[in-house]
C-alpha cells in the first residue's frame, strides 16, 4: 500500500463519518477507499468547505 497524505476531502469525509457514523437507514458509512470516485470527488468540492489553495 502506497503512504501518501490524505486529501482535504477525505479528511472532510472522515472526519463527518466520525460525527455520522451510519446513513439515516442505520447502514454504516463507508470508509474513503470504498467511495465511488464520483462521491470522492463530490468531497473534493469546495461546497464540502474544502478550500484550494
Amino acid at each position: 500500500m502506497m503512504n501518501r497524505s490524505k486529501s482535504a476531502g477525505q479528511r472532510a469525509y472522515e472526519h463527518d463519518v466520525q460525527r455520522k457514523p451510519r446513513y439515516h437507514d442505520g447502514a454504516p458509512r463507508v470508509p474513503w477507499e470504498k467511495l465511488s470516485k464520483i462521491a470522492q470527488r463530490s468531497w473534493e468540492q469546495p461546497s464540502h468547505g474544502n478550500v484550494r489553495q
